[in-house]
């Protein structure tokens, strides 16, 4: 059987997942195809990830996307043992998706807009998450993995040169939650606002998921195509583009920032994702004791816990503080 921390996670994202469809069937069917479409949306990009660019594995969780999901344990390989992708981190995906986009829907922002606070706010998530629960290695030979950083070992990232790490993992996976994040938000908001209104009823809500689904493989391979062409010829190392698209995004949602509205009702679902999530992070650095092996972590979560913070309640702000000017219970 795998260790506690994997199957708390696991877990625990199976009951935010219920939780989240659930959510969303109360709002409309778009939605629930939606949270689907990000879950796929996510397995197809992990299972590219992990199949074409070998950039990491995953070791074994309880429910498994393959035929051969090995061993229970943390095996730490410059080889990875299988190809397999846990149900959960597509379903982790699609909900932190869901959660973000659903969040930002509340505020007054351009829809074209959204997508960016949607990439910002999952990029943040993943920040904390990914550096506790996976393991870097330096790859030098096939055979003889040199361990980077500690982690729980949930997946394992290779990072050979001329790669750029953070924290032990690859830079191009922040950009890649930035990216995927905001390009898949992108177009499904397109999707629905052009094919929905021409198709009504339930076929229109499923040609426009399945239509993100698949243009947004399209799209983000032509990004993806353009931000590896501006590492390799223009600028030459990862960090720079990286921190160039993340400013730019800041700057452009900053501009908007005095007209958003912050006078929805607390939704406590939505805010369970990112909290699950955060809480979990905080949890296993300090059960598992990497805050002592990796000080550095605990000062980066509570960075990223405020931030987040910020990010995802900012619809409620207003309410929030009436609510304490009148004295009315939380």
């Amino acid at each position: 059987m795998p260790s506690p921390s994997f199957v708390i996670f696991e877990i625990g994202l199976y009951v935010l997942a219920v939780l989240c469809l659930i959510h969303a069937w109360r709002r409309g069917l778009h939605l629930v195809l939606g949270i689907v479409a990000g879950c796929i949306h996510g397995f197809v990009t992990e299972n590219v990830a992990i199949t074409r660019l070998h950039e990491y594995y995953y070791n074994r969780f309880l429910i498994m996307l393959c035929s051969n999901p090995g061993g229970w344990g943390v095996a730490v390989k410059c080889v990875a043992p299988n190809g397999c992708v846990p149900l959960v981190v597509p379903l982790l995906e699609g909900v932190l998706i869901y959660a973000a986009m659903s969040t930002t829907d509340q505020l007054n922002l351009s829809w074209r807009l959204r997508p960016l606070l949607d990439g910002l706010l999952a990029m943040t998530i993943d920040f904390a998450l990914d550096p506790v629960v996976s393991i870097g290695t330096k790859c030098l030979t096939a055979d003889l993995p040199q361990l980077n950083l500690h982690g729980l070992g949930f997946w394992i990232w290779q990072v050979r040169p001329p790669q750029e790490a953070t924290l032990g993992v690859n830079l191009n996976n922040f950009a890649g939650w930035f990216l995927g994040t905001a390009v898949f938000s992108f177009v499904l908001r397109a999707c629905r606002r052009w094919i929905q209104p021409r198709w009504p009823g339930l076929a229109g809500k499923l040609a426009a998921a399945l239509a993100a689904v698949v243009a947004t493989q399209l799209v983000l391979f032509v990004v993806v195509e353009i931000y590896t062409l501006l590492v390799n010829l223009l600028f030459g190392q990862q960090w720079i583009v990286f921190s160039i698209m993340i400013a730019a995004a800041v700057l452009v949602l900053l501009r908007g920032a005095a007209a958003l509205r912050h006078d929805s009702p607390i939704d406590w679902t939505l805010l369970a994702v990112p909290g699950f999530l955060m809480l979990f992070t905080l949890g296993a650095l300090l059960l598992s004791g990497l805050y002592q092996l990796r000080p550095l972590l605990l000062a980066l979560w509570l960075v990223l816990f405020v931030i987040a913070g910020i990010g995802f309640t900012l619809p409620y702000w207003q309410r929030s503080a009436a609510r304490q000017s009148s004295g009315s219970p939380a």
